[in-house]
């Protein structure tokens, strides 16, 4: 997994790339914060590595669009909104 020390390319030209290939920004809003409430996944899951991954599949729940990720402990969610590649 890359980490935020590692990335590859400076924070400034991330922000750049996301820009030209037409990104858009997803500002957190109360509804994605309201919904973290209704994510679960069994006790006996690993824990996850980042409490942010909870914010980012509540986003996508909330939005009705698909996270992409190739972290498989958002799978332990179970929610439809995630796609492991």
């Amino acid at each position: 997994m890359i980490k935020p020390e590692n990335m590859p390319v400076s924070e400034e030209d991330f922000v750049r790339l996301c820009q030209d290939t037409g990104f858009t920004r997803l500002p957190i809003e109360e509804g994605h914060i309201f919904l973290l409430k209704t994510l679960s996944r069994p006790n006996d899951a690993p824990k996850p590595n980042d409490p942010f991954d909870r914010l980012l599949i509540a986003q996508a729940k909330y939005e009705n669009l698909v996270l992409l990720t190739h972290n498989s402990l958002f799978s332990y969610y179970g929610e439809k909104c995630v796609m492991s590649v």
